[in-house]
């Protein structure tokens, strides 16, 4: 789905919580989430934060950058949609599983090494546009 789509999906949620894929233009996933409301379309305005958390997810960012970048668009997918967070969080698990067998390096939060890391290129330069620092 486009971001479009999806805010109307959104719009009428069928349960409290969701599990999402975010994709890159070629349809591979490279992100697992879990949300409610509108956090799957947030990564975007992630970018533009005036400043980071100490936890900040650089690999993912630096990847919704590039897409952005390179005048793309982000693949939105809500997986499965849990009437409580704790089946929610189990189903992101079993996900972020199965995506990091396929291809560890691709997924953007898979292991400890997400944390790690600074901004991108793609990420300055959309920073730039807008007049944010870093």
């Amino acid at each position: 789905m486009n971001r479009l789509e999806t805010e109307e999906v959104l719009k009428k949620p069928y349960m409290p919580f969701y599990v999402y894929l975010l994709r890159n233009p070629k349809g591979h996933v490279f992100y697992v989430g879990k949300g409610e409301g509108k956090r799957i379309l947030n990564h975007e305005k992630e970018l533009y934060r005036k400043h980071f958390p100490v936890h900040t997810n650089w690999k993912k960012l630096n990847r919704v950058a590039q897409i952005i970048a390179s005048g793309k668009e982000i693949g939105y997918e809500i997986e499965s949609w849990h009437y409580d967070e704790v089946s929610a969080y189990e189903r992101e698990d079993k996900l972020i599983l199965k995506y990091e067998r396929k291809n560890p390096y691709r997924l953007c939060n898979s292991n400890g090494q997400r944390w790690r890391g600074k901004p991108s290129k793609a990420l300055i330069k959309l920073r730039a546009e807008k007049k944010i620092g870093i």
